[in-house]
């Protein structure tokens, strides 16, 4: 979930717990923050302060509303702003191509595991997203340099990605966001990203850098560490739910055989009894 402002801090019980709202124009959610996360959180948390916010919607049975609870909090440059007064966001809207970018998800069962990564000439970008991942097994990721820095370079790796998709899950985009950032902000890059067949992420900048590539991306990353982590992450919680889902159907499967047994005794019982 990436937010257009955090509004409503609170400040956190003497439990831990924190809680407070995101909203943009027209919409707010409440969102919880456990004890745990929210001693790792920034103090000067603000109202008005934009933020990329990760975590999983639940359902408060009490008030029987829909919450986010929290799972990570990062400080962003203020994107609302820049999609705000974007002429080419208003374009791509007025022509509905940004809804058609805002309805694509990237598939969870399994979780796309097989990535062309797509980064400028002579960057450490894919290193550093390695390193991110370190750890996370079953990932297949294919380095594609642009021969250079430029709009039409971008869009042709794109092309040539799609054109192999049977053998991709996705593309992701990454950058040291120290120069050339305009390029992730170009109209034709973006219309591409959006007719994109693959889903496409982006890992373009820092911590406080933003594109409107964010915008558009099924999903947006600070930097290729961190998109590098998140890869390992979704990879680590697939493999943990399955494990879990084995051990249920395990379990199950005895208590079945436990209940036909006892079934079968009884049944001799009575049989021989009678």
């Amino acid at each position: 979930v990436r937010s257009r402002g955090l509004g409503d801090v609170y400040k956190r019980q003497e439990s831990g717990w924190m809680f407070f709202y995101l909203r943009d124009e027209k919409n707010s959610v409440r969102c919880v923050v456990s004890p745990e996360t929210s001693s790792k959180l920034d103090s000067t948390l603000r109202n008005g302060a934009h933020v990329r916010v990760r975590g999983k919607f639940w359902l408060y049975r009490k008030e029987a509303s829909v919450e986010l609870f929290v799972t990570s909090i990062e400080p962003v440059k203020a994107l609302a702003d820049k999609v705000r007064s974007s002429d080419i966001i208003a374009k791509l809207k007025q022509e509905g191509l940004l809804r058609k970018a805002q309805l694509k998800n990237l598939p969870t069962d399994p979780p796309p595991s097989r990535w062309a990564i797509i980064a400028p000439p002579n960057s450490s970008s894919p290193m550093d997203l390695r390193n991110g991942a370190a750890g996370a097994g079953g990932l297949s990721l294919l380095v594609r340099y642009l021969e250079e820095q430029t709009s039409e370079a971008l869009i042709t790796e794109i092309e040539r990605c799609n054109s192999h998709r049977k053998d991709l899950d996705g593309i992701l985009i990454t950058s040291g966001g120290r120069n050339d950032l305009i390029l992730y902000d170009n109209e034709a890059v973006l219309r591409a990203v959006i007719e994109s067949d693959l889903p496409v992420v982006c890992a373009v900048g820092n911590q406080t850098e933003s594109t409107l590539l964010d915008f558009v991306a099924v999903e947006s990353l600070p930097n290729p560490f961190s998109a590098g982590s998140w890869l390992r992450d979704i990879q680590h919680s697939y493999k943990k739910s399955r494990k879990t889902e084995r051990k249920q159907a395990l379990a199950f499967a005895f208590i079945a055989l436990f209940i036909i047994i006892v079934l079968v005794i009884l049944w001799g019982i009575g049989f021989y009894g009678s």
